[in-house]
Order: C-alpha cells, then sequence, then structure tokens
C-alpha cells in the first residue's frame, strides 16, 4: 500500500470521525432545545407547549425550534405571546420572550460544542 494511500484513508477516517461528532452535537442541541422550550413555555391551555418543539431534519444534519400554538383548530399565537401584544380593548399584554430565550440558549451550546469539535 502506497504512502499517499495511507495518508487519504486517514483523512477519510478523520474527516469521518469529526461528522460524526458535529452530528452527535447537533442531536445534543436539538433534545437540549427542546428541553429549554418545554421549560420556558408558558401555560394555560397547553396547547402552546404541545406545538413547541426541536425537529430533526430528514436526511440532513441539524434541527428546526418550532412553536405554533393550537395545530388543532389552526390558530397562531406563539408570536404575539413570545414579543407581546396590544388587546382589542388598546391594552398591551407584555412580551413573553420563551422562544427568543431558548434559541438562544440553544445556539449557546451549539457554539460551545462544535468549538470543541473542530
Amino acid at each position: 500500500m502506497s504512502y499517499a494511500r495511507i495518508i487519504r484513508m486517514n483523512y477519510i477516517g478523520h474527516v469521518a470521525r469529526i461528522v460524526a461528532r458535529v452530528e452527535a452535537s447537533y442531536e445534543r442541541g436539538r433534545e437540549f432545545g427542546e428541553s429549554r422550550l418545554q421549560e420556558l413555555v408558558p401555560r394555560r391551555s397547553g396547547d402552546l407547549a404541545k406545538s413547541s418543539k426541536a425537529i430533526k431534519l430528514d436526511g440532513r444534519v441539524g434541527f428546526m425550534m418550532r412553536s405554533f400554538g393550537d395545530d388543532d383548530k389552526g390558530k397562531s399565537y406563539a408570536v404575539p405571546v413570545n414579543f407581546g401584544h396590544h388587546t382589542r380593548n388598546g391594552g398591551w399584554v407584555p412580551p413573553h420572550p420563551y422562544f427568543s430565550q431558548a434559541v438562544r440558549d440553544t445556539e449557546a451550546l451549539l457554539r460551545t460544542e462544535n468549538k470543541k469539535n473542530l
């Protein structure tokens, strides 16, 4: 076996190990993101918590965090809850930034994890 072939095999193995560590890191990030969403989401009816998830992307490395509201009735109210909103009588409901905070916390974890992997 030639020296160049040995070097190439070592390189391929090294890259495969890095990819495996990054994939594992993103899975830990997805699990952390989902648990963080569930910790922070306000609970009144439970519909917002039920719709708040971190979903693995099929066939790719990564995940998507989502929060909707009442999936069954098609009522989206995650954005007004997260950022605050006006009421019909002119009042103001202050923000409850559960989603923004969960995303920031998850990004910080992934940044730290991926620095270790490279």
